[in-house]
């Protein structure tokens, strides 16, 4: 069990302005927030407790980079920091995820990092008991991620159905989609990108296996698509059954999330009107003449244009091309992973974990393996073996010295 006392939060020393005289004081949030079974870690109250004692007009800094932690310690902290009377202004200095998400929301002003990422999923929870515990546990999240839903649509705006929609797809933000979304309300264009991206990448990485994408460099670009329904406000309906098939999605350029319906109306998007086609379907040769003068216009702006066969080829050896490129950067990726597992930083059962971070952000997944003292996961030294010999009880029926084996009497030892 880990130890309690896990401090996930710290202090800065309490400064005073030089023209107003009011004390500023800053809240480093840089871990997994709250008490867990697994990571431990001092109980909320505590924090909630330090807020309430700052004076009125203390103006309350909080720097976060969190993968998030428990749901209700989020909500709990949000409220504390919005309850209190000073000026608050929240940072996202790497990743606000989960429920890290909630605490950035709680400031007056949320200031994000042009390289930082916020996430929204619903709240996940574990039990073991009988049906009716299970079921009344299920009714418990659900009741949870609507709380969450309306925290996200009463800060940032937009309805709640929305929010809930965004949270059951685990939902992640660049700096830019968040203030588009409402999220951020500035964004911070200093500091490093590497830096940041590298700092965001260690906190996700601690609790990473719960996460449907690690990072937002893997995840879909954000949807704010609501079901329409009568005028009063949207009505909450089943979902549309979504279109799995990645490829087919990726060449539609359609997201993660895009439903049947989306699929069905590109492609005829693709089809045009059919106006022009010949009576019977077949395509026309093109007159020699037309094409003379459709390729002198084309060169004169600088184009070439190329016949349907070429393009095709084309086409296939580009598509086998990026195939090649595809299948050399999983070798890459993967012997990078290899490396850091033969050094015991890693455990081998974590590598598809690894590789995936490493697509999504090769620069802070290689700083964070790099920054991994070797042996951490898996011991590799050798703990010693002996070049003297063994005794043998009972050789041959005596005591005595391996050197006295007739086997070994050319041996040299």
């Amino acid at each position: 069990m880990p130890e309690s006392s896990r401090a996930w939060f710290k202090w800065s020393q309490p400064t005073a302005k030089a023209d107003t005289g009011t004390e500023q004081i800053t809240l480093h949030i840089y871990d997994v927030i709250g008490a867990d079974p697994f990571f431990g870690g001092v109980d909320v109250n505590d924090l909630v407790g330090q807020i309430e004692a700052l004076a009125d007009d203390t103006e309350l800094a909080v720097r976060i980079n969190s993968p998030g932690g428990s749901a209700w310690d989020g909500i709990t902290l949000a409220n504390a920091i919005i309850r209190h009377p000073g000026r608050t202004t929240t940072y996202v200095d790497g990743a606000a995820a989960s429920a890290a998400s909630l605490v950035a929301l709680a400031g007056d002003k949320v200031v994000m990092s042009k390289y930082g990422q916020m996430m929204v999923h619903n709240a996940r929870g574990g039990l073991m008991g009988t049906a009716e515990e299970l079921i009344a546990a299920g009714k418990t999240l659900e009741k949870l991620n609507g709380s969450m839903a309306a925290f996200y649509a009463d800060r940032a705006g937009g309805e709640v159905s929305d929010w809930a929609r965004a949270m059951k797809r685990e939902t992640w933000y660049t700096a830019a989609e968040a203030k588009d979304a409402g999220l951020a309300t500035e964004i911070d264009e200093s500091g490093k990108r590497e830096e940041v991206e590298a700092a965001a990448t260690a906190a996700i990485t601690k609790v990473a296996a719960m996460f449907k994408y690690p990072g937002r460099q893997a995840a879909p670009a954000p949807s704010a698509r609501a079901d329409d329904g009568p005028e009063g406000g949207p009505v909450p309906k089943e979902e549309a059954a979504v279109a799995t098939n990645k490829a087919v999605l990726d060449a539609l350029g359609l997201p993660e999330d895009a439903s049947d319906e989306d699929v069905i109306a590109k492609i005829n998007e693709g089809k045009g009107s059919g106006e022009g086609a010949p009576p019977d379907g077949k395509p026309t040769e093109p007159d020699a003449a037309a094409v003379e003068a459709a390729t002198k216009a084309a060169a004169a702006v600088g184009l070439t244009l190329v016949d349907p066969g070429t393009l095709a080829t084309m086409r296939t050896n580009s598509e086998l091309g990026a195939q090649a490129h595809a299948a050399l950067e999983t070798q890459r990726i993967s012997a990078a992973v290899d490396a850091a597992i033969s050094l015991g930083k890693i455990p081998p059962a974590r590598k598809d974990h690894f590789v995936a971070l490493m697509r999504a952000d090769e620069v802070g997944t290689t700083k964070l393996l790099a920054d991994i003292p070797p042996e951490t996961a898996v011991p590799m030294t050798e703990l010693g073996h002996s070049l003297d010999p063994v005794a043998l009880a009972g050789s041959g029926g005596q005591g005595g010295e391996v050197t006295d084996l007739p086997a070994y009497k050319a041996w040299d030892l």
